[in-house]
């Protein structure tokens, strides 16, 4: 229950963590993020991947470093879990971000 709270939590403060110094905030809030969506709890993984859905919204293009490592983890959660929907809303927003942009 922590862990999902927390990354509810996390989730307002994308905005903050969008518009600071990348290598003190954002890294690790994207690692931290990540690493919650392989968690073995459902709802853990559910909070993660509507947090890290938040993040995409805000960073936009500021995610293209990150790109496999956020695609590696994505699709390592498709294979283990049962979050489909939240995960597939995720990449939506992922596709629908980069095909404005490009």
């Amino acid at each position: 229950l922590v862990r999902s709270i927390t990354c509810w939590t996390l989730s307002r403060y994308c905005h903050f963590v969008v518009q600071h110094d990348h290598n003190l905030y954002f890294k690790s809030l994207l690692q931290e993020l990540l690493a919650r969506i392989l968690d073995a709890n459902k709802r853990v993984q559910e909070a993660a991947c509507s947090a890290f859905a938040t993040l995409e919204e805000e960073a936009n293009m500021e995610l293209v470093p990150y790109l496999s490592e956020i695609l590696a983890t994505l699709a390592e959660a498709f294979n283990r879990y049962q979050v489909g929907v939240v995960l597939f809303f995720c990449l939506n927003i992922f596709k629908w971000l980069f095909l404005v942009k490009f």
